[in-house]
């Protein structure tokens, strides 16, 4: 098979994987389709430059197909200091990354996530205090820089949500606004510093069909899930999202 048409075949493939996956558990396409994707790369010696870039445009599409399933569901009120993290988290981003260790970066956060993610897998059957949406500040600015660096925006803000203990059509009408916010603050940043271009674009129009079908799939298996069922779906995402990390870090 020709090495073109493969290459594509696995971008679509991977992001209809992701799709489905995001829209069952409401996060987690980048962190889906970026490790197959990459895997690939290596594999047959190629780049992913393209990949970060085009991975904001793919999952921006994404979350508004989930955000008009859910619309009624998504509180604008509770999604101010998401956007106000986000704008300050890009600022800082932008100028802060190129001076930090990506390595460390993902180091810490796959641990965390790791760690959060399996206590609360032990922990979510007890009744816990909900989070203020002020918290919403600090998950808005890790969410923007993680974009940035890695091409995936999702653990702070499921890290969030998971926190408030909303129901399962809340968290995804929320969560899907709040990529679809932070994902266009992230898309300003990277057509400043020029890391968006026709290849880009041209990746984004080749995947999108995939990852819209897998979306429009998982929507449609998530309204089977209880609320039991999500929950566990979430803590079980932050962990494979942890892992991710950890193993893109070694």
């Amino acid at each position: 098979m020709n090495g073109g048409l493969m290459a594509s075949l696995v971008v679509f493939f991977a992001w209809m994987l992701a799709g489905f996956v995001n829209n069952i558990a409401g996060f987690g396409a980048a962190m889906v389709a970026m490790p197959i994707i990459a895997i690939w790369s290596a594999v047959v010696g190629e780049s992913i430059s393209v990949a970060v870039p085009s991975c904001t445009l793919i999952v921006l599409a994404l979350n508004v197909q989930l955000a008009w399933s859910h619309r009624s569901y998504i509180q604008w009120a509770r999604l101010k200091y998401l956007v106000i993290g986000g704008i300050f988290g890009t600022a800082v981003g932008i100028k802060v990354l190129p001076l930090l260790s990506e390595t460390v970066l993902q180091l810490s956060m796959g641990i965390f996530l790791i760690l959060y993610g399996g206590l609360g897998l032990i922990r979510r059957e007890k009744k816990q205090v909900a989070i203020s949406s002020v918290w919403g500040l600090l998950a808005g600015i890790l969410s923007t820089i993680l974009g940035l660096a890695f091409g995936f925006n999702g653990p702070p803000l499921a890290v969030y949500v998971a926190l408030t203990r909303w129901p399962q059509e809340a968290v995804k009408g929320i969560l899907s606004a709040a990529f679809i916010l932070s994902c266009l603050i992230i898309l300003v940043g990277q057509i400043l510093t020029g890391l968006q271009t026709l290849t880009t674009f041209l990746t984004f129009l080749l995947a999108l069909p995939g990852v819209l079908c897998g979306g429009f799939v998982g929507i449609r298996v998530s309204k089977r899930l209880g609320e039991r069922s999500y929950r566990t779906i979430i803590f079980v995402g932050l962990i494979f999202m942890g892992l991710s990390l950890l193993v893109a870090a070694f």
